[in-house]
This record gives C-alpha cells, structure tokens and sequence, in this order.
C-alpha cells in the first residue's frame, strides 16, 4: 500500500481576506501618491485650464448627472470654470503651504525642547512659560487675528502657521529629552568631553526623532485644516489662485443653485486629512515596535 501525502490547502475565504488587507494596506499609499503628483504636476493632470471662464457654463452639475457638460467630470462653478482642474490646482497650495508650515513648527519647537530639556533650570522654566501663554490662545483665533494685521500671502501664512504650532513640538521634544539625558550613552559622551550642541544634536536629537517625525505627520492633517480655514474666511492666498477652502467659500453662496462646487472639495480635504492621520499611524506602528499592530 503506498502512502501519498497531500499539502493542506487554503481555503478560498483565508486567500480572499488575504488580498483584501494587502489591498488596503497599499489603498492608502496610492492614494498618497496621487496626492503628491497633483501637487508636483497639476499642469499635466488637471483636464481644463482652472482659470478659463465662461458665463455660458456656469454652476452646472457634474457630467455623469443629468445637465451636466461631458469633459466637466465634476461641474463648473459660479465662474464656469472647471471644479476637478481648480482641485488638483489647490492641491499644491495646501500640501506646500501645511509642509512648509510644519517645517517651521519643527525647527523652532524641537530647537526649543532639546535646550529646555537638556538644560533644565530657568532656561527650561523660561520655555514653559512661553508654551503656557501661547498654549492659551485658540491656535485658529490667533493665526486669523496675525495674518489680518500682517495681510495675507502665502510667506506670511507659512510662518503664521508655523509660528502657531511650535509649542506641540516643543513639549514632545523636551519630554523625551527629560528622559534620555541622564542615560549612560549621554554621560559616556560628556565623559570623552563632547560639547552641548555636540550632544544635544547628535546624540540626543538622534534618539528621540521618531517621535517627532510621527508628531509633525499629526500635525501635517491639522495645518491643511487651518489653511483651509483660512481660505475659507479669505484670508489665506488670494483668488484668482485656487485654494479648497476658497472654493468651499465661493460655492457657499451658490448652493440653493449648485451644490457641487463646494461639495467637492470639502471632500477632497476630508479625504486628504484622512490620509494624512493614516499615514501617521503607519509611521507610529513602524517607528515603534511597542505600538505596532497585530
């Protein structure tokens, strides 16, 4: 009698499961990327020229619902111009306005976190003093009341923006110094007679910059918001230039006769902030093991 021995199968539901969670897992990452081609390319993306205007076309619906104009796949606003190009054109003013924004928090907050926390005493006291009285303004009400005196444009608006959010980075910065500065690596460094920015930037910065690099992600999703908050209340780069919170603005007064011009790209940025916190969850499982996911 001669024994045969058969490999176990898998059943057809776990292989279905399977693809479906690695296709979720990349969803993301693809949409990701979208988002970055049409802030780098939107000249070769957006299907229409953003700016061309037309009374004749004006606050039509979208192409695939009934009055809608074939080639207009989203509909045209109050100006007949095309939503989909304005949305792909608005695109790199917020993702280059929240980067830039966030770059400017994290230097200026880590900066001030890694003295704080490394030197302790009345500089540290000093710091937290000022991220307390900051801390006390609504970030949002306090951007608005600058960027009216100052005027706006789109320098102005970064270090606004960036300038607002440096006291989050400064407590993760200086909380995290706190708890490496004492460990042996810092005072084998000291030891061999390292200087403080010696140790402070390459030492300490080093070991505690995931946890900034997860943070600024968080923080990416709230600067779209606040510069779209901005636009909105026309305070953030000026039209004709497309922005989503002004197109949200713009079709606000035009919805009893056309919902889609700021549906759209209210959409756009839930969809974006959306992928933006993900990606930090992605970062925070990735960066740190204790954290990660099953």
């Amino acid at each position: 009698m001669i024994l045969t021995s058969k490999s176990p199968t898998v059943p057809n539901g776990v292989n279905r499961r399977r693809i479906v969670k690695k296709l979720s897992a990349l969803l993301p990452f693809l949409a990701l990327a979208v988002l970055l081609l049409c802030t780098a390319f939107p000249e070769f993306l957006a299907p229409k020229d953003p700016y061309a205007q037309s009374l004749i076309r004006r606050l039509k619906p979208p192409s695939f619902l009934p009055g809608g104009i074939s080639g207009y796949i989203l509909g045209t606003d109050q100006l007949g111009r095309d939503i989909l190009s304005r949305i792909i054109f608005g695109a790199r003013v917020t993702i280059i306005t929240s980067v830039l924004a966030v770059c400017v928090a994290a230097v200026v907050g880590t900066t001030a976190g890694l003295v704080a926390g490394y030197f302790r005493g009345r500089v540290d006291s000093a710091v937290v003093r000022a991220i307390d009285v900051q801390l006390a303004f609504p970030v949002v009400l306090l951007v608005i009341a600058i960027v009216a005196v100052i005027g706006p444009s789109l320098s102005n608006l970064i270090i606004v923006m960036g300038l607002s959010a440096w006291p989050q980075f400064a407590r993760i910065t200086r909380g995290a110094v706190i708890s490496v500065r004492d460990l042996e690596y810092i005072e084998a460094a000291r030891s061999i007679g390292a200087g403080h920015m010696r140790i402070m930037f390459r030492h300490i910065l080093r070991n505690i910059l995931s946890s900034i690099i997860v943070y600024a992600t968080f923080e990416m999703a709230r600067m779209m918001l606040v510069e779209a908050t901005l636009s909105f209340l026309g305070l953030g780069v000026q039209p004709p230039t497309p922005t989503w919170g002004g197109m949200i603005s713009d079709g606000s007064k035009y919805l009893g006769l056309s919902w889609s011009v700021s549906f759209f790209p209210g959409l756009v940025i839930v969809l974006a902030v959306l992928l933006v916190n993900d990606l930090g969850d992605r970062l925070r499982d990735f960066m740190d093991p204790y954290l990660k996911n099953d």
